[in-house]
């Protein structure tokens, strides 16, 4: 809007410069004229009230287009003014965002070190990790095979125990007799001492 009134502005001044330079044109042709034709004093005077009306008319729209245009100045100084409080206003804005770009910048910075920091974490917590469970399949196949093992070495136990309760009972069959034979002597012996006695003392 206060572009297409600079441009009118413009536009209308450039037609009064020219109509200004048609009326001297003219008013200088009506002088060579006069000159010319040595016309009368009615005459002349005639052309220059003509002149003078066209030229007070020419006046009145000059500065009729003038005070429009002064308008027009004030109105876009007005503007200018209104766009470089913005402008300043922006640009204030511009920093403070940049600033605020700028810390966001760098906490993404500290994040991603962060992020990198514990994926690095992660990756050596994974291989332990791997490390331990080989570990851990191994002592359970050690273990595993210790209880076989166990199981076979009971197993045998059993079996050991089994011939050793036979090899005992084999062995109390065999001493029976032996022993009853000693308890029987033993009885008889009893027995005999006091006829043993009597007949000593007799």
């Amino acid at each position: 809007m206060p572009n297409s009134k600079l441009e009118r502005a413009k536009q209308i001044q450039e037609r009064l410069e020219t109509e200004t330079e048609s009326h001297h044109s003219r008013l200088a042709a009506a002088v060579q004229d006069y000159d010319e034709r040595q016309p009368s004093k009615s005459d002349v005077e005639l052309a220059f009230q003509r002149a003078r009306d066209e030229w007070a008319c020419l006046q009145d729209k000059l500065n009729f287009y003038l005070s429009n245009l002064k308008d027009t100045n004030e109105m876009l100084s007005q503007l200018l003014s209104q766009a470089e409080q913005k402008f300043n206003s922006l640009e204030i804005e511009l920093h403070h965002t940049r600033d605020a770009l700028r810390e966001k910048m760098s906490d993404l910075e500290q994040a991603q070190r962060e992020q990198n920091q514990a994926l690095c974490q992660m990756k050596e917590i994974k291989r332990m990790h791997q490390n331990e469970q080989i570990k851990v399949n191994t002592c359970m196949q050690k273990q595993k095979s210790l209880e076989e093992r166990l199981s076979q070495l009971q197993h045998e136990d059993a079996l050991l125990q089994i011939h050793l309760d036979d090899a005992h009972k084999k062995v109390d069959d065999k001493e029976k007799p032996v022993i009853n034979i000693q308890d029987q002597f033993q009885e008889e012996l009893k027995n005999n001492i006091p006829c043993w006695k009597t007949n000593i003392m007799s």
